[in-house]
């Protein structure tokens, strides 16, 4: 375990002197959590990029990378010149008084934290998927030192690499060990994300505290943080890049964007098929226009796209495989007007509401009840950005039902999955409980 907390930290130092000139108005903590996600992911994602370049897994090869990335990511701290008016640093005096003002609150937070720890440090990897799929390619690439063992397996390009390269950086240390606590730093991390972007759009404290407690305890979240899959670690991307938008449309610094975009790129680099992403960039350049800042479109787009590139290509390259969005449903919507029927749309609303709706369904309730009571009610004026998180929202659910149709246009088999559909929505869930906790932040002033 000593070996996961190793890589951890090495993950969480990688981008912290880039990351306290971009976001030193925000609190250390924050800081930390965006630097352990960006860490992790760039790192893995240029191993794998010297791997495709003839470098082989080795320990020595792991840090000769590890070390080229942090030089560059300081040199890039001394590049950045940012003017923001600093806050208070975290101190004992306010620590203090934050324990004081919310001690049931916060018990209840850190026994969910402190329980996924346990489960984390005590359970070896034990999940389906990831022994058949992440965490036996990551042993593959350990033991063999390239990917070509494991494309031998097949099964091999169903998803990104992220996941099982980071387990590989924790067995070339020590084959023995497990990678689990990677899992509890992805949701440690996005709790920590979660709360520090709330009190950043001035919700209360006590507000943001019990929301963050309602996401930490929720049950695909904490469920999820148990388990070596790739949902979580989507979920605090997606998620990440989405805030970091919406940062950008407060304070038009374009650092934000550029963040927000390697974010959502960042998230196809540990699941490519879901097409979330789109939804992301539609509503970034809704908020583009809205500040007539059009030269940016490009830019965001270009960003993502250059994340996403090298994996697709790759997979095309050994497979044949095209991943393009746009080729999949040009060719798959032809196909579902020949084959669609009254009967078979009846069982995939069946499906859908059985697996997913019935899960998410009292956030959906609860967000759609804040909205209407908070504009139509109160009559409030409407913040923009609540209504990008509404087209959000609306957008994923119908990038879920879209998608059910046409994959049960090619999988016999696809209403025996509902589970993984379960896990697939799980990215609705804070972002539900994020705009939820700014409405009744707003109906709670007006009260």
């Amino acid at each position: 375990m000593i070996e996961s907390l190793i890589i951890v930290i090495f993950s969480t130092i990688l981008f912290t002197p880039t990351l306290f000139q971009l976001l030193r108005e925000i609190n250390q903590l924050f800081i930390l959590a965006v630097s352990f996600l960006l860490g992790i992911a760039f790192w893995t994602y240029f191993l794998f990029l010297a791997n495709l370049a003839g470098l082989s897994f080795t320990l020595v090869n792991v840090l000769i990378i590890y070390f080229s990335i942090l030089i560059l990511s300081y040199l890039l701290s001394r590049l950045i010149k940012v003017e923001v008016t600093k806050k208070d640093k975290l101190s004992f005096t306010t620590i203090s008084k934050f324990i004081a003002t919310n001690r049931i609150a916060l018990a209840v937070l850190l026994v969910l934290i402190f329980s996924s720890l346990v489960i984390n440090f005590y359970w070896p990897v034990k999940d389906w998927d990831s022994l058949v799929l992440y965490d036996f390619r990551a042993k593959l690439f350990a033991t063999h030192g390239g990917m070509n063992e494991a494309i031998k397996q097949g099964y091999f390009i169903s998803y990104p690499l992220m996941t099982s390269l980071s387990h590989t950086l924790i067995y070339l240390i020590n084959p023995a060990s497990s990678p689990m606590l990677l899992y509890f730093a992805f949701y440690l991390a996005l709790l920590i994300i979660f709360y520090s972007i709330l009190r950043e759009f001035k919700v209360g404290e006590k507000i943001s505290l019990i929301a963050t407690l309602a996401l930490a305890g929720y049950g695909i979240i904490f469920e999820q943080s148990a388990m070596s899959y790739s949902n979580l670690p989507y979920t605090a991307y997606f998620f990440s890049g989405y805030i970091f938008a919406l940062l950008w449309y407060k304070n038009e610094r374009i650092l934000y964007l550029i963040t927000s975009a390697l974010f959502i790129g960042l998230s196809g680099w540990i699941r490519f098929a879901e097409p979330f992403w789109i939804v992301i960039v539609l509503v970034v350049y809704l908020m583009i226009l809205f500040k007539k800042k059009y030269r940016y479109m490009p830019l965001y787009i270009l960003l993502i796209y250059a994340i996403r590139y090298p994996w697709s290509a790759f997979v095309k390259n050994i497979s044949g495989i095209t991943l393009s969005v746009g080729q999949n449903l040009s060719e798959s919507i032809p196909l579902f007007s020949r084959q669609a029927s009254f009967q078979g749309m009846i069982s995939i609303f069946k499906y859908l509401y059985t697996n997913i709706f019935t899960e998410y369904a009292v956030l959906l309730f609860i967000f759609a009840f804040l909205f209407y009571y908070t504009f139509f009610y109160l009559k409030k004026r409407v913040d923009k950005t609540f209504i990008f998180d509404a087209a959000v929202i609306s957008g994923i659910i119908i990038m879920i039902i879209l998608g059910t149709f046409l994959f049960s246009l090619y999988q016999t088999s696809w209403a025996d999955i509902g589970d993984s559909a379960r896990r697939m929505s799980m990215v609705l869930v804070p972002i539900l409980i994020f705009s939820s906790a700014r409405l009744f932040n707003i109906i709670n002033t007006k009260i």
